[in-house]
């Protein structure tokens, strides 16, 4: 098996380099808070606040990062689960770890609930 330098497992390596309109820049898998789509680019927003404007798009993104623990909110926005604090019902807002506020779209919401609710009643034996 032949080494690949474009090619390295993101289930391994904690850093991702993601291309920029500059360069690249290198991110932590656990520091990602969430990311949202912005036409062809992607906004990797960080735990502590720092916006990443890179030139994928969100789908690519997603990936790339490869990681079980994102889940998607809404057709803009895929967030990091561990980073979730609290979800307001009424009016479809989760609310990170850092205090951010990303909005949860109906379309998403029970596959959002589901990702983190685990019913015992509806399984059998």
């Amino acid at each position: 098996m032949s080494y690949n330098p474009h090619c390295y497992n993101t289930d391994v390596l904690e850093k991702i380099a993601f291309p920029t309109k500059e360069g690249f820049v290198f991110v932590s898998k656990p520091m990602i808070n969430y990311c949202q789509a912005d036409d062809k680019y992607t906004h990797i927003c960080m735990l502590d606040k720092s916006d990443h404007v890179i030139i994928r798009s969100l789908e690519k993104v997603m990936e790339i990062i490869n990681a079980s623990t994102f889940v998607r909110i809404h057709r803009s926005y895929v967030v990091n689960a561990n980073q979730c604090a609290n979800y307001l019902a009424a009016t479809n807002e989760l609310i990170m770890e850092n205090g951010a506020v990303v909005h949860v779209s109906r379309d998403h919401c029970k596959t959002f609930k589901e990702f983190f609710i685990h019913d015992d009643k509806n399984k059998t034996g």
